[in-house]
């Protein structure tokens, strides 16, 4: 039905000042053979649709005899997954249902002449088939948007209970059967396009599309689109800006040709899922970490000796080490590298010493993290003085500790809670990187995105 396409349009919507024309940080891509768990998260959303009332139904007999139909709501809906045929086509989605089983029940007002026959009444069908067509598009404030491009209902087995002495009556007049089958085949494309479609897209404009990823230094990801929606008939293609920034600092460093990275493009279809990683993405937290000021760490683990030569020098920790410039990260088919120039400033008042940080790094992803399980980082550093010198081997290995340290924590990647990415390779390629592998995700977590939707 249409909730299985709404709840994968929420499936995928769950990813400041700004300029417009920010690159595409992070890609992600949907196969047709994530189809089952797509198909699954929307089958969920209709537990949802229970005992929820429609909107009241006037359905004039005659010129003397009107039908108003009050509360429907439906008390059983059942869908074989096997009958839902979920494609990727046009502009967005479609999905066939066949075999489509229900039940409910209403409260009836017929008027005819002087008379008010008020009473309860009950209706089922069976083999329902539906057909439901949705585009997706990218408005002006990077949001997902929809449309229904097609919409049709067939339901031939429908039986009704008009209840009471008027049930008994009617209950073998076919014009009823054929008036509440008529009701069904017509009417719900035009409730979902008048009611479901507007609620939809109010729904998904007050998605927030800013993830705050630290409090204390005010760091954000803006994951609002920042292209169209691409479509094929085995892949659905979601770009996102994937810029890290921090609240009203600038930006514009990043749209330099050596940080920009280049245009995300996937070649293959064999998994479910694909996360495509720009340098862009990266760079832009190299910007972060220089905007932020000074970072510190503590004192290494030292000998003897060192900790007697640090004190004989007048140095203590920890140390202050500063961004002399935007870090970069380049991705090549070797790996990801990373480039590092900062002071590192004892706590003495010292000169401050330069450093320089190079190594390259493995990216993986656990869960819903970008990790990197391995790295191989050496600091360098430039001493002048005997204080200096006496500072290089613990700033050295202070300074790798905390870069490794930062690096072990990993990076969130924003999934809905309860959506596992299941590795299962990755391509390296001049300016980003793609990670391709399955999705999974439990009936409670799907219960806790479909409960908490629309409101």
């Amino acid at each position: 039905m249409a909730s299985c396409l709404f709840s994968f349009l929420l499936f995928v919507s769950l990813f400041p000042s700004i300029p417009a024309a920010v690159p595409t940080g992070l890609k992600v891509r949907v196969t047709d053979r994530a189809e089952d768990i797509l198909k699954a998260f929307g089958l969920t959303f209709l537990d949802e649709l229970l005992n929820k009332p429609f909107p009241d139904i006037l359905v004039p007999v005659t010129q003397s005899i009107n039908f108003n139909i009050k509360g429907s709501t439906f008390t059983h809906l059942s869908v074989n997954p096997h009958q839902a045929i979920l494609r990727f086509q046009g502009g967005g989605v479609k999905i066939e249902i066949r075999d489509m089983n229900f039940a409910g029940n209403f409260q009836r007002d017929v008027k005819a002449y002087l008379l008010s026959l008020k009473g309860a009444g009950t209706f089922e069908g069976a083999g329902v088939s539906a057909t439901i067509g949705l585009d997706l598009n990218r408005n002006q404030n990077g949001h997902l948007s929809v449309q229904m491009s097609d919409c049709r209902f067939q339901a031939d087995q429908i039986s009704v209970n008009l209840g009471g002495p008027l049930g008994v009556a009617v209950k073998t007049y076919d014009y009823f059967k054929s008036l509440f089958r008529g009701l069904f085949n017509n009417q719900l494309c035009p409730f979902i396009e008048t009611y479901a479609m507007p609620k939809i897209n109010t729904m998904l404009e007050s998605l927030t599309m800013v993830m705050k990823v630290n409090e204390d230094r005010d760091i954000n990801i803006d994951y609002s689109l920042s292209g169209n929606i691409a479509v094929t008939p085995h892949t659905l293609d979601i770009p996102f800006k994937g810029l890290v920034f921090r609240q009203g600092q600038n930006v514009d460093i990043l749209f330099t040709s050596e940080r920009k990275g280049t245009d995300l493009v996937f070649y293959d279809t064999d998994r479910m899922a694909f996360l495509g990683v720009s340098e862009f993405f990266f760079n832009s937290i190299g910007v972060v970490l220089y905007q932020s000021g000074t970072f510190h760490f503590e004192r290494p683990e030292l000998t003897k000796l060192q900790k007697w030569g640090l004190s004989l020098a007048g140095i203590e920790f920890p140390l202050d080490v500063t961004f002399t410039e935007a870090p970069i990260i380049s991705i090549s088919p070797d790996g990801l590298s990373i480039n590092v120039n900062a002071l590192a400033q004892p706590l003495a008042k010292t000169k401050p010493v330069p450093l320089t940080c190079e190594g390259n790094v493995k990216i993986g992803i656990n869960n819903r993290h970008l990790v990197f399980p391995s790295n191989n980082i050496k600091c360098k550093l430039r001493p002048t003085t005997v204080r200096g010198k006496a500072v290089k081997k613990p700033v050295n290995n202070g300074l790798k500790t905390f870069i490794q340290d930062l690096l072990d924590k990993g990076i969130l990647i924003p999934l809905p809670d309860g959506v596992d990415f299941t590795q299962g390779k990755i391509d390296y390629y001049n300016g980003y990187l793609v990670i391709g592998g399955n999705l999974g995700m439990t009936r409670v977590a799907r219960e806790k995105v479909v409960k908490g939707f629309g409101r």
